[in-house]
């Protein structure tokens, strides 16, 4: 019992060590991308520079429900790939701890992990996303009006509008003009008193007070009408940035609830299945090279990300029973390392693939990540 014990700690130390090393390297990188492409943003006049690290800490949730999965699935497959190449695995065997024991050791932490990847992407995941989009949107188009001269004809930022004011103070514009065409219509506003509303990330509002708006259409025809207050929408541009930020998978961004919801329950499942696939990937020849154990089940995992990701984008309301947690996928991968794992076909592979084999898997995993990631 004794040397179970200590068989077990030395194996939850040595996972939950290397976890936590790749885990806070790959949000070192996700946040050093994510920061350039906000400074991409700043530099263009797009958002305010002092705001950039409020917008990383809100969508640190975001990503740590992304980055777990994959940094447990590492952790795990090159620990135990490790172990079985070094013929430690035999050393444990031999003190008469079985391989459901090892797994059971892991227990607590892979239950805490699963639970940490739920929490942070069905509760926290979503709400800290739209709080960043919206301080993100609203800050930025706050700074352009703060930038708008009085008494000249100024550009709306993100708009085909015009606007003319007399003043502006921390309560707004006064005696404003706002001069919007659509097509071959024309709309004026004349106001007392105007002030910008937060609405939805990528729409804002301008509320005018105490006027009169003008409509002309094409036909020559025109009307008038007074109002006490009045709410225009603002629909913002965003651009995108050239560096790699992971978009398909942090900014995914579906008017349909269902299909959001079910992506980010889809994570969860991901995380136990690339825990499945972590053991039963791992018996490997002790012959095998280090890239031969590594770059195949890298590989596995960029395919089926990428293949959640392509599923996911294929979502129609006639078919919602083949989007729950996107399970055709989940089984689909399940079910092929299954089959492969019980006739030793994928080891045997492995043990047999040669350095071509090798640089042609990792061609393919960068064109797969290069696709993810841009």
């Amino acid at each position: 019992m004794h040397t179970s014990n200590i068989i077990s700690k030395h194996i939850n130390h040595k996972v939950f060590s290397s976890f936590i090393f790749i885990l806070l390297t790959m949000v070192g990188i996700l946040f050093i991308s994510r920061s350039v492409g906000y400074f991409e943003k700043s530099v263009a006049g797009q958002l305010d520079p002092k705001i950039i690290l409020n917008i990383l800490m809100l969508r640190l949730p975001d990503f740590l429900s992304f980055l777990i999965p994959f940094s447990i699935f590492i952790s795990l497959y090159l620990n135990f790939s490790n172990q079985y190449s070094s013929n430690e695995i035999y050393a444990i065997f031999n003190t008469g701890t079985s391989r459901l024991s090892i797994v059971s050791s892991l227990n607590k932490q892979l239950i805490l992990i699963l639970i940490s990847v739920l929490i942070l992407s069905v509760f926290i995941g979503p709400a800290t996303k739209q709080m960043s989009e919206e301080i993100q949107t609203f800050t930025s188009f706050e700074k352009k009006l703060l930038q708008l001269q009085p008494k000249i004809l100024n550009s709306i930022p993100g708009s085909a509008g015009k606007i003319y004011f007399d003043s502006m103070n921390q309560d707004g514009f006064t005696d404003v003009i706002f001069i919007e065409p659509n097509g071959s219509d024309i709309s004026i506003i004349q106001s007392k008193k105007m002030e910008v509303l937060g609405n939805e990330a990528d729409n804002l509002e301008l509320k005018f007070y105490s006027g009169l708006m003008s409509l002309t259409l094409k036909s020559g025809d025109s009307f008038e009408i007074t109002f006490n207050e009045f709410i225009h929408p603002i629909n913002q541009e965003n651009s995108t940035s050239s560096v790699f930020s992971f978009r398909k998978v942090f900014d995914f961004d579906q008017s349909d609830n269902f299909i959001n919801f079910q992506w980010r329950i889809s994570l969860v499942i991901m995380t136990l299945s690339l825990i499945y696939f972590a053991f039963i990937l791992a018996p490997f020849s002790p012959r095998a090279s280090v890239s031969a154990q590594f770059v195949p089940g890298l590989l596995i995992y960029i395919l089926y990300l990428a293949s959640l990701i392509f599923y996911r984008d294929t979502f129609s309301d006639d078919s919602k029973v083949l989007y729950y947690g996107l399970w055709p996928v989940h089984f689909t991968y399940i079910s092929l390392i299954t089959i492969y794992s019980k006739s030793n076909y994928f080891q045997s592979l492995i043990a047999q693939t040669s350095k071509r084999q090798i640089f042609l898997m990792a061609i393919i995993l960068t064109l797969m990540t290069y696709w993810i990631a841009g």
